[in-house]
This record gives C-alpha cells, structure tokens and sequence, in this order.
C-alpha cells in the first residue's frame, strides 16, 4: 500500500456506531487514495490506548473504533483486549503488552515491544509476520489459536493452543500443533519443537471468575502421559511466572488454590518425573473478583468519547460483568446538576444503552439485584466525559494533558 503524504481522521461516536471521516490530500498522480482499516477493538475491559501517525500524544481507545498501519496501542494494568483483524482473525493483547501494526503491499505485520499476545487465526490470507526485537517471523495458519510472548533475554516464545501453525524464522521453518512450543533467540539456527503435553481445562482463557468469600479457585488439566509422576501448578501475577502467588505439587489433575485478592492471574502446569519438567501446558489467565458488586467494563475511568463536527450529542453503551442477577440497577449522575441521587435505571441485561449525552462529565455505577443475596452491593463510580472534536484549544485542553498524553478531567 502507498503511504498518503497527509490523512486527517476525525472519529465520532454517532447512533452507538463509529463513524469515521476521512480527509485526502492527493498524491503526487493527484488522485485520493483511501485509508483502509487494519483492524477495529473488538472487546475491551479496562483501559488501552492508540498512539496514531502524525497526533500527537497518546489517546484513549474505545469498543469498535477503528486501527490503521502504524498506529501503536498499549494495554495498561488490568486490561483485556481484543484487536479483530482482517480475514476474521483475531488478536488479544494481555495487560502491559504494547504493538505496532503495520500493512504492506503483501503482509500485516505485528512489532511486539512489550507483553503477550494471543492469536487466533482463523482465516489467514495473507502473509502474517511478527517483530520482536530484531526478530522477524512468519505464520502461516488456517484455524489456529496461539501465544506468543516475550521470554527472558528477549526470547520469543511461540506456543499453539489449539489447531496447527507454520513459522519460518530465518529460512528455517517448523510446522507446530496443539500443545507445542518453540523458543526463538537472535542466534536460533534450528527450530526445535518442545512438546508440552498437557491440555488445560479450568479456568479457561481469559476467564472471569466471581468468587464467594473463602472459597478456594478450582484448577482442573489433562494429560495423557503416563511417566509424568507428579504435576506441578503454579499461579502468578505475571505471564512469565516470576511473581508467584500460589504454587503446590500433586499426584492428580485437578487442584485448588487460595488466591485471596482481586485482580489477574496467571496459571501453569508442568509434569515432573524425578523431579525433573519433561512437559508442561501453555500460561493461561483468569481474573478473580470477590466482591458481590458487579466489575465496571466501559467506559473505562475518564474516557473521552468525542463528538463528531455538527453532532450534538451521542449515545454510550454501558457495559459490566457480574454474577448471574435477575435485573441490575444503574445510577447515573450527570456532573454540574447537584443531586444527592443520581437517576435510577433497571435493565435485564448487563449492559444498557443511554442516549441524548451532550458534551459534559457523567458517572455511573451498578448493582445486581438477586433476591437471595441479601446485600446488593453497589460498584465504585466510575466517571466519563462527552467533549467536542471541533470545539478548538480552549475546550479540549480542559481534558486533555499535553505532558502525559492523557484524556482525564483536570482538578483545580
């Protein structure tokens, strides 16, 4: 793909959509070439941001917004992220991982600098090739689900979940199946397979897990090697198993854990015989939450949701995840109106739309009404803001810190 001399993206929450608008400068044929979508944001829980050629700072991301080649997207603390890419590919972006994207004339290219990812490759038409370092590799795949992830010493560590994968890493090449491993480093000249040979079955990818006081975490795995003698299960709070919450050895394949804060872990178990690894499973993560009260998911704390030019107002999906509940509650303040009460609004589901928000700050919080528990406790608030995208220097730099590269509400 040519690359434009000048693109101006405005982008605006419009009817619960995303409608983005761009402006051409011609090249040097004169003729106006279009910008295509690389990928969108699928699913976010928490908070990440974009860092975009030719803007300055970094900006909050939101739920199907739009990515283009070169654009940077970090994921901060706590936050799970879904990039759909083209094709019906996917890409999730574990907390603290940071990519860029990139579309050539004949391939999509992923620089991993920092973090995890996990594909899933469902359509691959294209060639697919992955930066870490000064690493460059190519995948090739039809239907299959991945880690790759940076190791110590920046190695590259290319792990496949479910289905079968192809990489080529300087003119070698290695074709991987469910619960095999490879690991890269700059002076790789052969690819040799590492063959995990345990398959996890609780708690699964990126599982969310609402846990009742005292109650330990139920871990469950499958293995059909017979010389394993014992199973070693870890949890951390990293994806390198370097923070280590939990660990304990056992005879059989199923175990618990007392995990006693909120927040993400991160799980593994390898097969011992004499003490020594001879397999092991691929790093899964899971959330815990112990309160009753339902987790916020979006909009993220101070998100700025941007009008488009000539647009009044938006309209802004909530979104929360909660233990199963007859009906939730939401109250929702809009800030500048003194109330002791914000306005009180019932939905069956865990989500609910609200329209009509004009450019102002808004909070909100929930709770799941179930009739046998007996507290129906209320989530923390969270506050968002609805800003103008044309409404010059004066009322975006009321949100927007130059220095930091952050949307939030400054505080006199």
């Amino acid at each position: 793909m040519k690359h434009l001399d000048k693109v101006i993206l405005l982008t605006a929450l419009i009817g619960g959509g995303l409608t983005t608008y761009l402006i051409f400068r011609k090249t040097t044929n004169e003729q106006a070439t279009e910008v295509v979508a690389l990928a969108k944001v699928g699913e976010m829980m928490g908070e990440a941001r974009v860092r975009r050629e030719g803007i300055i700072g970094w900006h909050n991301l939101q739920e199907e917004e739009n990515l283009y080649s070169r654009d940077s997207i970090i994921s901060l603390d706590e936050t799970f992220l879904r990039l759909d890419l083209q094709g019906g590919n996917s890409l999730n972006m574990t907390p603290n991982t940071l990519v860029n994207l990139v579309l050539d004339d004949d391939a999509t290219l992923i620089d991993l600098q920092r973090g995890v990812l996990d594909l899933s490759l469902v359509n691959l038409k294209n060639r697919l090739l992955i930066n870490v370092g000064k690493k460059q590799i190519e995948v090739k795949s039809n239907g299959a689900k991945m880690h790759v992830s940076l190791g110590d010493a920046h190695d590259t560590h290319f792990t496949v979940v479910d289905g079968a994968v192809s990489i080529t890493y300087q003119k070698n090449q290695i074709n991987l199946k469910k619960g095999e491993k490879v690991i890269i480093n700059e002076s790789t000249t052969k690819l040799d397979l590492i063959t995990l040979g345990i398959e996890v079955l609780m708690p699964g990818l990126e599982k969310t897990i609402f846990q009742e006081k005292g109650k330990p975490i139920d871990f469950e795995w499958n293995s059909r090697d017979k010389t394993i003698e014992v199973f070693g299960l870890t949890a951390a709070r990293d994806p390198r198993m370097k923070s280590i919450v939990g660990e304990m050895t056992t005879k059989e394949k199923y175990a618990t854990l007392d995990l006693e804060q909120e927040g993400r872990y991160y799980w593994q178990v390898v097969g011992l015989v004499q003490n020594k690894v001879v397999a092991e499973a691929p790093v899964y993560s899971f959330v815990v939450r112990k309160k009753s009260a339902p987790a916020l998911v979006y909009p993220g704390n101070n998100t700025v949701i941007e009008l488009g030019p000539n647009e009044k107002s938006t309209k802004v999906t909530l979104r929360w995840e909660s233990q199963s509940a007859e009906k939730y509650e939401v109250e929702f303040f809009k800030y500048e109106i003194e109330k002791e009460q914000g306005e009180i609004l019932s939905t069956d589901h865990p989500y609910i739309a609200i329209d009509n928000l004009e450019p102002r700050e808004y909070k909100w919080r929930v709770r799941a009404i179930n009739p046998l528990r007996a507290e129906n406790e209320w989530s923390a608030f969270r506050s968002f803001i609805v800003a103008e995208i044309n409404s010059g220097p004066k009322r975006r730099s009321e949100f927007y810190e130059e220095y930091s590269g952050e949307w939030k509400r400054k505080v006199p």
